[in-house]
């Protein structure tokens, strides 16, 4: 239960920083665009494009988070 609270605790505080959110909705959009163009050009389309953005977006919001906090 105490890993629970600090859990939304971080993800209230998270959310709060309107620039991470924003972060994450534009690097994955802009990764699916990417992923569609390239599976587009070479006709390879495999389904796992929304799974690759979503990771490509989480990453770049906890590397830029982790930088901001001076780590």
């Amino acid at each position: 239960m105490k890993l629970l609270r600090m859990i939304l605790f971080q993800l209230k505080l998270y959310v709060k920083n309107s620039y991470f959110v924003s972060l994450v909705l534009i690097e994955t959009s802009s990764m699916l665009l990417y992923q569609y163009l390239a599976n587009f050009t070479n006709q390879s389309y495999s389904g796992k494009e929304w799974l690759i953005a979503g990771i490509m977006g989480m990453w770049a919001s906890c590397t830029t988070s982790a930088g901001a906090l001076g780590f």
